[in-house]
């Protein structure tokens, strides 16, 4: 048995309404690159890491006192396995200093903004610009510009910065003091919200019909 509409709309049941998203933004552009730095580290020294155990189990890896011509010398795994811990730790190190200059981004739907937006700003053209439709694809599934996104729209889909409501000069220091690609994880996390249940395939067919029917279009 359904609820009526008139008590759902009294309702402080968290589950009633929209979907809601929440993007932790780092407020230190060089503590965003740090991480980065040492993510790439460590994912570089894993994979060594992995190759390293291959080689050691191959059994038709050459042994001996010398390694015969065109062979390298036994990787050292240890050694390999002790510096990706010590990346792993510089690694954890800095997320725990980013926790203490980042701020929750709470992001809230806004269909008329969203609309209106997609419609505005499609996504670019990979003929006239290679690189900033390769991060539409990467960032919006091609539906939208990530980067008017960020520039022009993004504040009409955030409903609070940690438990503050938010105004203009928060947005304005948020993006001076975040890196872009930190920025660019915060849209996506939008576009998300705007096209749950979405074919986003047809999605952009329908858009850029519409874009291109519209006036001031051709």
């Amino acid at each position: 048995m359904s609820i009526p509409l008139s008590h759902l709309m009294q309702s402080d049941n968290p589950d009633v309404g929209p979907p809601t998203a929440t993007h932790n933004l780092c407020l230190s552009a060089k503590l965003f690159q740090e991480l980065q730095d040492a993510t790439d580290r460590y994912t570089d020294l894993e994979g060594r890491i992995a190759v390293a155990h291959e080689n050691v189990d191959d059994p038709d890896r050459p042994t001996g006192p010398r390694p015969r011509l065109g062979h390298k010398t036994k990787p050292d795994v240890a050694k390999l396995e002790a510096e990706a811990e010590v990346a792993a730790e510089v690694a954890d190190e800095i997320r725990d200093r980013m926790e203490e200059v980042s701020v929750d981004l709470h992001l809230r739907v806004n269909e008329d903004a969203w609309t209106e937006f997609v419609r505005a700003h499609p996504a670019r053209d990979a003929t006239e610009n290679a690189a900033g439709s390769r991060l539409d694809r990467m960032y919006t599934g091609g539906l939208c510009d990530v980067d008017a996104l960020i520039d022009k729209a993004l504040t009409s889909f955030i409903a609070k910065y940690g438990d503050e409501n938010p105004t203009p000069a928060m947005w304005d220091y948020a993006r001076i003091n975040s890196a872009r690609g930190d920025r660019y994880m915060a849209a996506s996390k939008v576009v998300q919200l705007h096209t749950a249940g979405i074919d986003l395939g047809k999605s952009r067919t329908a858009l850029r019909s519409a874009h291109r029917s519209s006036p001031g279009s051709e």
